[in-house]
């Protein structure tokens, strides 16, 4: 979709496949503007319990700044977790009331997907063909998986402790998190260790060009899972 805005018979904007990602799964409270993958704007705050008082000023900020309206965009992405339950919940519910008689289509982004894709070019670049993605989820439990880059293998999502988490570490592996570990043979990037929601526009953007959308009516969080023996390709 091709979208303009006129003030004064004047062109303001420009744009093409615009999606707006929201990411509410972790501490981060935060909204990306993208246009065909490149993020035009973001908004980020990195600090607990401030979803429900600045999600929806994120949201006004973006369209106001941007000179669009919730019409103009393709497609409404949000992080389904797992992560926060709190956080998971409001964003879920932000956007479902967004959605609600709208034909903006829906592109649903699981969290650990998304730091997959954040840091694929960094596994790239040093030829690591595993990524591993992990969030806290209290205490000293994990949220973990593992995706294969030459086999485009995943496991399923673990729930793990964080010793135990220590014990499987490898220096073959990629990991992105939103939680510094502070271990010495941690293979890592600093921009990987705090979600963003320009992690899940790249990973929107990615479902968008395959036309992998979803149903806001039918959709249900990732508030937890339990680890399963299984692998499936993504």
């Amino acid at each position: 979709m091709e979208t303009t805005q006129n003030s004064g018979n004047v062109l303001r904007m420009k744009y093409s496949n615009l999606i707006l990602s929201i990411e509410t799964s972790s501490n981060t409270c935060g909204i990306a503007l993208s246009s065909n993958g490149d993020v035009i704007s973001e908004y980020s705050y990195f600090a607990k319990n401030n979803h429900d008082k600045l999600l929806a000023e994120y949201f006004s900020r973006t369209l106001i700044d941007s000179e669009i309206q919730i019409t103009d965009l393709d497609a409404i992405a949000l992080s389904t977790g797992p992560g926060s339950f709190t956080g998971i919940r409001i964003g879920s519910a932000f956007v479902k009331g967004l959605l609600f008689g709208s034909k903006v289509k829906f592109i649903a982004v699981p969290t650990l997907e998304s730091l997959q894709s954040a840091s694929l070019e960094f596994a790239k670049s040093l030829q690591k063909d595993v990524i591993a993605s992990y969030i806290k989820s209290h205490k000293d439990l994990y949220f973990y998986q593992e995706f294969n880059l030459s086999t485009l293998i995943r496991t399923e999502i673990e729930i793990i402790e964080e010793n135990n988490l220590k014990e499987r570490l490898s220096k073959d592996v990629i990991y992105a998190g939103n939680y510094n570990l502070n271990f010495e043979q941690l293979k890592t990037l600093s921009g990987l260790q705090k979600l963003t929601p320009r992690f899940v526009a790249k990973r929107a953007y990615e479902k968008f060009t395959q036309n992998e959308f979803d149903d806001i009516e039918s959709y249900t969080p990732l508030y937890q899972l339990d680890f399963t023996p299984k692998t499936k390709v993504f």
